[in-house]
């Protein structure tokens, strides 16, 4: 049986300590996004935002620049007639920690942020100048986590609740805490934040859970197994530190997870970040994660129903309401109660077969209303928009069910020196958009806006 001593390879792992290095640096003392000193109005950047061939319409801009401040904090960014968006700056995700790596010690006192703000709207081929300046006063902040400190972190916006890292520690007191506890999740509500749009452990095919990652068929070492995604023979995936962040712009969660194989030792370490932005009817999550290998020949595999990021919805779905679910996909708007999968099976159906990297593809859920004074329930309708960024590894497999299960998954190998990255986002709307308005959604994640940083 192969042994893991997390503690020895943090150290002879360059991959690994520098994935511990940066959850040590976002949480020193005065990195706390809450707690804006107040600043005189002073520019600090220069940015040219070009929309290209996309028009820009409530648009998530995610950017990386070089400052000699690192500080988390919010910034005033202001155009040529001093209209005025809101930005953020804050720590940059691991992967990009890791492609960036080589450029640092050519940017002397600089230090890599990310920039994060909503441009509310910028016709294709028209671009727009803006200024970072340090804000005057402190900027309010809607965005709170309530964390109990053990199993869940909670993230509300004006007091309404958005998502929850669901977090507990395996507990193998009985087979059934055991089934309750053994993965990692985040729970999703909907836009307003009146109820819950997704599934915990228990009811239809209790290993599914909210927005989870996994794989059924995992392989290492000396021929040695796992499936973190049953779950069934031991393996567990547990969080080992936990990082919340809110601030005017967004909330985010950062996790560092162990994924333990059926001996109970960790070969992988995952880092996973979570972050919301609300939007009018509407919530936005960037799904971005890395894993970096603690063994040799790790390789990841698994079916479409069984391994990748995947969303899985409320129980109140296949129990109330499955014969309404529907998929809109690049090709159009499916049927309700209809569903596709990808096959590589001899006889299976083109359509099936061709249900392979995707730029987007959409779930639609009725979810029913709760029933008062004995009258008649009837439904919420929501969309759950899932657009997977290009740079995923490929081929991507996609599967669908009419209980609200949908994803992709993909087959790789991670070697210790090479984490993997993948990254997704999930809009969240309330209703049913076109597949046009969809289409649009996708179009501005797959081609985002190129910035150019002024002198």
């Amino acid at each position: 049986m192969l042994k893991i001593n997390s503690a020895t390879l943090s150290l002879t792992n360059p991959r690994l300590s520098q994935l511990v290095l940066l959850f040590v640096a976002i949480t020193l003392p005065g990195l706390n996004s809450e707690c804006l000193a107040q600043r005189a109005s002073k520019p600090i950047f220069k940015i040219k935002v070009d929309a290209g061939k996309v028009a820009r319409s409530k648009d998530i801009v995610r950017t990386l620049l070089w400052l000699e401040n690192n500080q988390p904090r919010a910034v005033a960014l202001v155009d040529n007639v001093n209209n005025v968006l809101i930005g953020q700056i804050s720590p940059p995700s691991y992967s990009d920690v890791l492609a960036y790596a080589d450029q640092s010690a050519a940017t002397g006192n600089k230090k890599l942020v990310e920039l994060t703000f909503v441009l509310p709207s910028l016709a294709a081929g028209e671009s727009i100048t803006l200024t970072g300046k340090e804000t005057e006063h402190d900027t309010p902040n809607k965005y709170q986590w309530h964390d109990d400190g053990s199993t869940r972190a909670e993230l509300q916006h004006d007091g309404n609740p958005v998502m929850a890292y669901m977090y507990e520690e395996v507990d193998n007191g009985s087979p059934e805490r055991r089934k309750a506890t053994y993965k990692v999740f985040h729970h999703v509500y909907s836009p307003n934040g009146d109820r819950l749009l997704t599934k915990g452990p228990g009811g239809l095919f209790p290993h599914h859970r909210g927005i989870f990652f996994g794989f059924n068929r995992i392989s290492y070492g000396n021929n040695q197994k796992a499936d973190v995604w049953h779950c069934s023979k031991g393996e567990s995936q547990i969080n080992r530190k936990l990082v919340t962040t809110s601030n005017p712009v967004f909330g985010q969660s950062r996790s560092l997870i162990d994924w333990n194989g059926r001996d109970g030792q960790p070969f992988a370490k995952e880092s996973r970040e979570l972050t919301a932005i609300k939007l009018k009817n509407a919530t936005v999550i960037d799904f971005r994660t890395s894993l970096v290998s603690l063994v040799e020949q790790l390789k990841l595999d698994g079916d479409p129903q069984h391994a990748g990021v995947q969303f899985r919805a409320s129980q109140l779905v296949p129990d109330k309401t499955k014969q309404l679910t529907y998929y809109n996909r690049p090709d159009g708007q499916g049927v309700p109660g209809k569903f596709r999968n990808w096959s590589d099976k001899k006889n299976e159906s083109d359509i099936n077969k061709s249900h392979i990297n995707l730029p987007f593809l959409a779930m639609t859920i009725a979810i029913p209303d709760s029933t008062t004074e004995g009258k008649k329930s009837g439904n919420s309708v929501y969309t759950i928009a899932y657009l997977s960024d290009d740079a995923n590894p490929k081929p991507s497999r996609f599967s669908e069910r009419d209980y609200g299960r949908f994803g992709s998954y993909f087959q790789t190998t991670v070697a210790p020196e090479a984490p993997l990255s993948v990254r997704y986002r999930y809009w969240i709307v309330d209703g049913a958009p076109d597949n046009q308005t969809l289409k649009h959604l996708s179009d501005q994640f797959a081609n985002p806006v190129k910035v150019e940083v002024l002198k």
